[in-house]
């Protein structure tokens, strides 16, 4: 069985849809510098993935400096 190594699985697939979902609302200026995201709950049902895997894909964002967490504010584009 041959396996095609670029197929995107589990928390990579996720990363990768938040990731062209937050490009979307930039470009689409929905979302602007300063705007809050919505809940990684709220967002975990958008994509339907746990709230631990959401948080997972969020903390590369806030590791990459694409997004800011401010505790008991919320996540913010950055």
């Amino acid at each position: 069985m041959t396996g095609n190594k670029n197929v995107l699985k589990g928390n990579d697939l996720l990363e990768r849809q938040l990731e062209v979902y937050l490009q979307e609302q930039i470009v689409s200026g929905v979302l602007q510098e300063g705007d809050r995201l919505l809940s990684e709950r709220a967002i975990g049902k958008m994509f339907n993935a746990s709230g631990v895997a959401i948080h997972k894909a969020m903390r590369q964002f806030i590791d990459q400096g694409i997004l800011e967490k401010v505790p008991r504010k919320g996540t913010f584009i950055k």
